[in-house]
């Protein structure tokens, strides 16, 4: 790409832009180009910093990988033969795996617990964590994959375990050091972040420059010390991908920690308030970029940008609505039922009039109010009027009197036994 191209570009999708509020990063070719809305100079754009968020857990799945390659742990090893011996975790994690926790198919349900949990050390307390997230599981390990943080929060005391130091020294030594990389913590004017502070599934306060994520990205194209090793991981194959259970309208799975889209493009995205971000890296296309917004939606200027140039890395898909004479064939009673995690409850409920109808409680926040459910393609429910916390749902697995889970597209909900 030309200099300038891509400004060029976002200047011509923003017309009334806010400045920097989007800010745009390219990998074409081993070349970065950098563009913000408003307009800037590009070395300017690089330099600026923005929060990890849930693209931490990239760092982490590199670092995951490096370990692997040391022969420290294998993905097939039972996380618990790599922690404190403590009959609670024992437990609490019994067969659960590296590789589990790494591609969020281990079943363990934290939708209650706000964040990692430490010891009076400063590392992360696992027998804690296990206390705090109870005894309830979503599924058995490895059945399904259901989005989650607290896998992440369990390697990372692995890993403390495993270097014999805090996961944020780690970070800084075996990754940030080998790719010139000085982080920083929001609100703070060192150069690290501290151990406190640094969360591995949402950053804690952890930032990069913008021209240090791509560096990052770039390693992995290139296989690169010490990114080489994760490139290796991230392959995408038929036997390394653990498909998502269901329907979701971008993601089709994931792959040794990075989540895995169409046609071979990987990455993550970011809900980070008033931050968000998207990610994605082809390794075999050698492509990578970053769009970070403060009040947009990143993955409509990602289609706006790369839709027609890289359309698997952005595809958005919405299954069509049934007939209404497929619809006289759907069985409602297979949805009917409550699905539950800590956090949060769906009931859903038929009438021979209106159809079917969701609600969600939540116990800590404001729930969803009852919406329609239309039957889709492949047994999905979208929810009517919209609501993007509860945009669709769609059964998965079997019981004697329905679906054994709910899917919304990001995490499962299993059946309520009744009463």
């Amino acid at each position: 790409m030309e200099p300038g191209a891509l400004q060029a570009r976002l200047d011509a999708i923003l017309p009334e832009p806010i400045k920097a509020e989007t800010r745009v990063a390219l990998s074409f070719g081993g070349r970065f180009a950098f563009a913000q809305s408003g307009g800037g100079q590009p070395q300017d754009v690089a330099a600026s910093r923005f929060p990890t968020g849930c693209i931490t857990k990239l760092l982490i799945a590199t670092l995951v990988a490096i370990a692997i390659d040391r022969r420290m742990f294998q993905r097939e090893h039972r996380a618990v033969d790599y922690l404190a011996p403590q009959a609670s975790v024992t437990g609490r994690l019994g067969c659960i795996t590296i590789g589990q926790l790494l591609n969020h198919s281990h079943g363990l349900d934290d939708s209650a617990v706000s964040g990692p949990l430490r010891d009076a050390a400063g590392l992360l307390d696992v027998a804690a964590l296990c206390e705090a997230i109870g005894p309830r599981v979503l599924h058995a390990p490895g059945e399904y994959y259901s989005y989650a943080s607290v896998g992440v929060w369990i390697l990372g005391a692995v890993l403390e375990r495993a270097f014999r130091a805090p996961l944020i020294d780690i970070l800084q030594k075996q990754l940030f050091a080998q790719l010139d990389i000085g982080a920083g913590v929001e609100g703070q004017s060192g150069a690290a972040a501290n151990a406190v502070d640094f969360c591995p599934a949402s950053g804690g306060g952890l930032t990069l420059e913008l021209r240090e994520l791509m560096t990052f990205m770039q390693a992995h194209l290139d296989r690169a010390e010490p990114c080489w090793i994760g490139s290796a991981q991230t392959q995408v194959n038929a036997a390394a991908v653990l498909s998502t259970p269901g329907f979701s309208p971008v993601e089709r799975g994931v792959c040794s920690g990075w989540k895995v889209y169409g046609s071979g493009w990987l990455g993550h995205n970011s809900i980070t308030p008033n931050a968000p971000a998207i990610v994605r890296v082809h390794p075999e296309q050698r492509v990578a970029y970053a769009v970070l917004c403060s009040r947009r939606a990143p993955a409509s200027i990602a289609v706006a940008l790369f839709g027609k140039t890289l359309p698997d890395s952005v595809k958005y898909t919405i299954p069509k609505l049934l007939s209404s004479e497929a619809r006289s064939r759907f069985d409602t009673s297979r949805c009917v039922g409550t699905y539950a995690n800590a956090a949060s409850s769906i009931v859903i409920s038929a009438t021979e009039k209106s159809g079917l109808h969701a609600s969600m409680s939540r116990h800590a926040s404001p729930g969803v109010p009852s919406r329609q459910l239309r039957p889709a393609e492949d047994g999905v429910l979208l929810a009517l009027p919209p609501d993007p916390r509860l945009p669709f749902l769609q059964g998965i697995g079997s019981t004697p009197v329905g679906y054994s889970h709910m899917w919304d597209g990001i995490s499962l909900r299993p059946r309520v036994p009744p009463e």
